[in-house]
């Protein structure tokens, strides 16, 4: 059995969703698993908020010239009903 923590952890509590990412540098991979594990769990019944812990993050690279940012904003990825609850 492996010591090293796992990059996503998912945490329930009541109808969130908390994801806690743990790692130094959130390339192209972690973002990537980010968003399977929180389109798996915000998939489930009942679950109306989603958290994204970015404490552990100390570094997010710069996507601003690679294809997959043209062809999909994160922004886009969040259901509106979640979207609109995160705007203040």
């Amino acid at each position: 059995m492996s010591d090293t923590p796992a990059l996503v952890v998912i945490e329930k509590l009541g109808n969130a969703v908390i994801a806690h990412v743990n790692v130094k540098l959130l390339d192209e991979a972690g973002l990537k698993l980010l968003g399977q594990l929180i389109d798996q769990s915000a998939g489930e019944p009942g679950v109306s908020l989603v958290v994204v812990d970015l404490s552990g993050v100390r570094l997010i690279p710069s996507h601003a010239d690679s294809s997959a940012s043209r062809s999909c904003s994160p922004a886009s990825r969040v259901p509106s009903r979640i979207a609109s609850r995160s705007r203040a």
